[in-house]
């Protein structure tokens, strides 16, 4: 089966590094890369990735933090062979917190300058790996976000301000939780999310 992975804000699909490690043999990866130097918005990124989708074999979407969006609008245009689509630390609606909405009014020029600063370790822990993420993974980071332009980051972030999936429209989403040390099936449910 073939998985077919749309990466986060970054777009390089360079952060799946250790997870396409870890896949069994079953799973054939396909990594989507977006442009890092041209801002596409998920209109235009529906499109590419529909360009690279398998035409003959049956495959996975997913979608890890921004590709998760992306990966829904996808599936929601039913294309031949998709068996099932992944969130992972993903959303379904713009994720800024109540208490962050002061950071999603900030002016893309400023958010644009933010891209070209250095982000400390611990913000990089809280906000985007986790807090015992292992100094390897905060490594790559780093040096992913430096091949991104922070114009093309911005724009990103603006996107998820205006983020309405599920406000205008009703999916109905399956939730599998799976632990990662043991890779089993922890619950399943089928929600309804309008």
């Amino acid at each position: 089966m073939r998985l077919v992975l749309l990466p986060g804000l970054d777009g390089t699909g360079e952060l799946f590094e250790s997870f396409l490690k870890a896949l069994p043999s079953s799973l054939t990866p396909q990594v989507v890369s977006y442009p890092t130097e041209q801002y596409l918005t998920y209109k235009e990124l529906v499109s590419l990735v529909q360009s690279v989708l398998p035409r003959k074999e049956p495959f996975v979407l997913l979608g890890e933090s921004f590709g998760g969006p992306l990966s829904i609008k996808v599936a929601a245009l039913s294309p031949p062979n998709l068996r099932a689509v992944i969130l992972c630390a993903s959303f379904v609606s713009n994720p800024v917190p109540p208490s962050l909405t002061w950071a999603a009014s900030l002016p893309r020029p400023l958010l644009s300058l933010v891209g070209h600063l250095s982000v400390p370790d611990m913000f990089v822990r809280f906000f985007a790996v986790g807090m015992d993420s292992p100094q390897d993974l905060l490594d790559l980071f780093h040096c992913v976000k430096k091949k991104v332009r922070p114009k093309v980051l911005a724009e990103g972030y603006e996107q998820y301000k205006r983020l309405t999936l599920v406000k205008r429209s009703r999916a109905v989403l399956s939730q599998s939780y799976i632990s990662g040390q043991s890779r089993t099936a922890l619950s399943h449910q089928s929600v309804l999310m309008t």
